[in-house]
């Protein structure tokens, strides 16, 4: 009788508890700003748009945007790259053709494992031959950094 009594209370309280989704993790964090709740693994996402720019919560993200230096951050240069993560080709599209970028694939380990141009508006990236692993991709203007961009191998 004691077990029946306490699983049902296991099951009636967890149900007042219970999350929408089931997630990986996620947190809060604080600035001058304001204040920002994620979560991370969620099955969805919603997109923001303001004055200063566009948000999208959620995870399957086209990208994600690292300025490594602030010289190099430009507004202007709209690049997407999808999917991610990536299993056989890594797309990257931008809104016309430029000859003078290219793409440099590094590991975590910081070794360059594959480069190549992006010569088209929709530029498709063979990466079969990648280890399932976190990698880092660079984009190069006239052979200088302008994005560095984070992707996920999987099989």
């Amino acid at each position: 009788m004691n077990k029946l009594v306490f699983c049902c209370s296991i099951l009636f309280s967890s149900a007042l508890v219970a999350q929408e989704r089931s997630v990986a993790s996620g947190g809060e964090a604080s600035g001058t700003g304001g204040t920002v709740s994620y979560t991370i693994g969620l099955p969805d996402f919603q997109t923001y748009s303001g004055s200063n720019g566009t948000i999208s919560g959620g995870v399957q993200q086209a990208y994600e945007l690292l300025s490594v230096n602030v010289d190099e951050w430009d507004k202007d240069f709209i690049l997407k790259l999808y999917p991610n993560p990536v299993t056989d080709y890594l797309v990257i599209e931008i809104p016309e053709t430029d000859s003078d970028l290219s793409y440099h694939i590094i590991s975590t380990e910081g070794k360059l494992v594959k480069s190549g141009k992006i010569s088209d508006i929709k530029t498709s990236i063979d990466v079969n031959t990648l280890v399932s692993e976190g990698y880092f991709i660079e984009i190069r203007k006239n052979n200088q950094p302008v994005r560095h961009y984070q992707f996920i191998k999987v099989n």
